[in-house]
């Protein structure tokens, strides 16, 4: 069985990121080159820690 895998952009946006992790009920998306190169991975955990830290914000769309 294969599983299709939810991936994010080097270049997209936090909010994209989020959205994806809310309608496919993930807590983890990894970060893929066009290339298919890993370069990380974004978490629930990670996000919910940066949020809280202060780092991101309603109004600032960032780039993971």
């Amino acid at each position: 069985m294969t599983a299709e895998v939810i991936t994010a952009a080097p270049d997209e946006s936090i909010t994209s990121v989020t959205g994806k992790m809310e309608k496919h009920n993930i807590s983890a998306v990894p970060v893929i080159e066009k290339s298919g190169k890993i370069l990380g991975i974004i978490t629930s955990d990670l996000i919910s820690r940066l949020v809280k830290r202060g780092g991101l914000s309603n109004s600032n769309d960032q780039e993971i």
